[in-house]
């Protein structure tokens, strides 16, 4: 149903007749019927079949860290960061052998020989 808006003034054209006030009559119908079918409308938006992080859409959803793969990241704040910038999440180091290129590798400092280990690890052996 289109609409063509009607500006009314006073004893002006249009007149005030059974046809224009059947016109409003017929939209404020429609859209009445619209109110009782909007549940259905909406339905056909976002089924609810349809699924992000394996949770049904049927209902409202709360997405945690470990849904997008941040599990091991801890939530600090920029208060905390500047008042006391300690580390306090996991570190994971890579094994590589890609000495070029910037990462954080496992240094161990240790009296013993080196053994064990992984590609890239730094190994001090100091004496006591």
């Amino acid at each position: 149903m289109d609409y063509d808006k009607t500006i009314w003034r006073n004893g002006e054209s249009p007149p005030i007749n059974a046809d224009n006030l059947n016109k409003i009559e017929n939209a404020i119908e429609y859209l009445h019927s619209m109110k009782n079918n909007i549940g259905d409308l909406i339905k056909n938006f976002v089924p609810d079949t349809r699924t992000v992080n394996n949770k049904r859409l049927n209902q409202n959803i709360s997405i945690i860290a470990s849904d997008i793969g941040l599990g091991n990241v801890t939530n600090e704040s920029k208060e905390t960061m500047f008042t006391n910038p300690s580390f306090t999440g996991t570190a994971v180091t890579a094994a590589s052998t890609e000495y070029t290129t910037r990462m954080l590798r496992t240094t161990v400092l240790s009296t013993a020989a080196p053994s064990g280990g992984q590609n890239g690890d730094i190994w001090h052996r100091y004496s006591v």
